[in-house]
């Protein structure tokens, strides 16, 4: 149920909306060695696949969203490759064409923002080390600082957590400005540099409105809207940060909304911004835990613009509903204009299940592991959904012996090794529960309320 509360708190870092690629002035003609790729067969099933009845997309905007969602710029993997090669210069190149390329309609705005916010913003160590080696390959380099202002800011965000300010510990809010303080300078020192990084902007929103700094969030969407005046996903950041919960008002939510609809000829993403109005008139009713309320309220929004992570909430709410077969077209939806929703295609896979739709269900299963093969944390997640929610030892029992290949002092995957023995009555409880106290996490609830159980097994179990 927590997770439900939280639905409509999540850091818009996290994507919430596609977009679509309109005319724009020329910029200069840098020339890209990295080749744009345009997956054409998701493309077509995206572009082909039904609406939701009752919905009002228009074609124009379902073939923009499509088209921004399977159209790469610079992957990670390309971000990486150069980075390792040390050609940190190259790699500014390459980010200067691309911002040439959008500002001059030959990328959508979705794809231009991918470049930046789905590689940098993303929190984790990893992530801060590359930046670092990049920043040391080209130390002059605008869009490297954006990169790391960008990666800061989204630190700051997960440290502080998304709860309302009197639920927040004092250390949480000391966390948070820790990274401000170093996020901010390099985000300024980008923009001063080069005033076209668009997603730049959009991190010094979600910056200002974390430091509660009105002022520097009207600045910045002005001189957004100097450089691109269509923007839309600067003006997403913007409307977040006028949430209610944040301090703002739906007014304000409202009339940027309707200032935005005067543009939607030239962009029609602009339709997201009243979809976002909309739907916050949801968080009362998700307050007081009226869920039937809260997805009317959500399915409002959505009929104006579909955004695969405001459908995956709402499939979520009705999957708590038990209205299953309404929350597999929403998952559905949502994974048409985004098939890496890793969250979607579990969550889809559960309502398969609760239909008894089995196959189905482990299709979605499979699928997420082909595409995610070396991410421990999601073969665990599918491990603990067979174990304790379908009730399947034996389909987690691979996946729990190839965690504990990768991670042996995972204390988590010891747990579960232990459930699936005890289950299949199999062989090895007592190497497993050692193991499980051994390694155990006790600073992980679940894994202390296990403790009390294991030890009890031991004591009443002692070696001959």
């Amino acid at each position: 149920m927590n997770a439900i509360l939280r639905l409509s708190a999540t850091s818009a870092l996290a994507g919430l909306l596609l977009c679509a690629c309109d005319s724009r002035d020329a910029g200069s003609k840098a020339a890209r060695s990295l080749k744009v790729h345009r997956d054409e067969a998701g493309l077509q099933s995206c572009l082909t696949h039904p609406d939701p009845i009752g919905y009002t997309w228009s074609r124009a905007s379902v073939d923009a969203f499509c088209s921004d969602q399977y159209t790469d710029a610079i992957t990670r993997a390309d971000v990486v490759r150069m980075i390792e090669a040390g050609q940190g210069r190259q790699l500014d190149v390459e980010y200067d064409a691309l911002v040439d390329d959008y500002l001059a309609g030959r990328l959508p705005e979705g794809s231009a923002r991918r470049a930046y916010i789905k590689i940098f913003a993303e929190g984790d160590q990893e992530t801060g080390a590359l930046i670092d080696r990049w920043v040391e390959q080209s130390p002059t380099s605008a869009h490297a600082l954006a990169a790391r202002g960008m990666y800061r800011t989204e630190r700051a965000i997960k440290s502080r957590g998304m709860e309302i300010a009197k639920d927040t510990p004092r250390e949480k809010f000391e966390a948070m400005g820790y990274w401000l303080k170093r996020a901010q300078p390099d985000i300024e020192q980008a923009l001063h540099t080069n005033p076209r990084i668009l997603a730049a902007y959009e991190s010094m929103i979600h910056l200002a409105s974390l430091a509660s700094n009105d002022d520097l969030a009207e600045k910045t969407l002005a001189d957004t809207l100097k450089i691109d005046p269509t923007n839309f996903y600067v003006r997403v950041a913007y409307s977040l940060s006028k949430q209610p919960r944040w301090g703002g008002s739906l007014k304000a939510m409202d009339d940027l909304a309707t200032e935005a609809e005067t543009l939607s000829a030239r962009n029609p993403r602009m339709a997201g911004l009243r979809m976002m109005a909309l739907v916050e008139r949801a968080e009362p009713y998700l307050r007081e835990k009226k869920f039937e309320d809260v997805l009317r309220e959500y399915e409002r929004g959505l009929a104006h613009c579909p955004s695969p992570n405001y459908m995956g909430y709402a499939g979520s709410i009705a999957q708590h509903l038990q209205q299953h077969e309404h929350a597999i077209e929403l998952f559905t939806q949502a994974l048409r204009f985004n098939p890496n929703d890793r969250h979607a295609r579990l969550n889809r896979a559960r309502s398969h299940h609760s239909m008894k739709n089995f196959a189905a269900a482990s299709a979605d299963i499979d699928d997420q592991l082909r595409r995610t093969p070396d991410d421990l944390g999601m073969a665990s997640q599918v491990a603990s959904i067979y174990l304790y929610e379908w009730h399947d030892p034996k389909s987690a029992e691979p996946l729990v012996a190839a965690l504990l290949m990768k991670e042996p002092k995972n204390g988590a995957a010891w747990l579960m090794r232990v459930d699936v023995i005890h289950e299949l009555k199999g062989q090895g409880l007592r190497e497993a529960s050692e193991n499980f106290m051994r390694y155990v996490d006790r600073s992980n609830e679940w894994q202390r309320n296990a403790v009390p159980k294991v030890e009890a097994w031991l004591a009443s179990n002692p070696t001959s």
